[in-house]
């Protein structure tokens, strides 16, 4: 339950790449091919808490911290992973929108803006 901001940012992208379809035929990518963007997001993160401020009394709030800091990590990392990987395969013309596009998802989806 803790890495469902993870997961919700990550389908949110796999969804952008597929339906980059709209925009050209040429633009057709493979859930493999997500997969392997996306581990090595999770790859490049490392595997050490970037915030490892352990609680005094050992109540558990510090590991709390922990996760959410690792969830920010995660979801930059796992962005610009994928948008580097689908950025080098656009044509000039259509990089503009696409990054406008993925932009605009993540805003309405952290409910920072309003769709519609």
């Amino acid at each position: 339950e803790k890495y469902r901001s993870v997961a919700n940012r990550s389908s949110l992208l796999f969804f952008l790449m597929t339906d980059l379809v709209k925009i050209h035929t040429y633009y057709i990518y493979s859930l493999a091919a997500f997969q392997q963007v996306f581990d090595h997001g999770i790859a490049i993160s490392g595997s050490a808490n970037p915030a490892s401020n352990e609680s005094e009394d050992g109540d558990g709030s510090g590991e709390e911290v922990d996760v959410s800091a690792r969830c920010d990590v995660l979801r930059r990392n796992i962005t610009l992973c994928v948008f580097n990987y689908i950025r080098r395969g656009l044509f000039e013309v259509d990089k503009l929108t696409v990054a406008t596009l993925l932009t605009l998802k993540i805003l309405v989806n952290d409910g920072e803006m309003e769709a519609g």
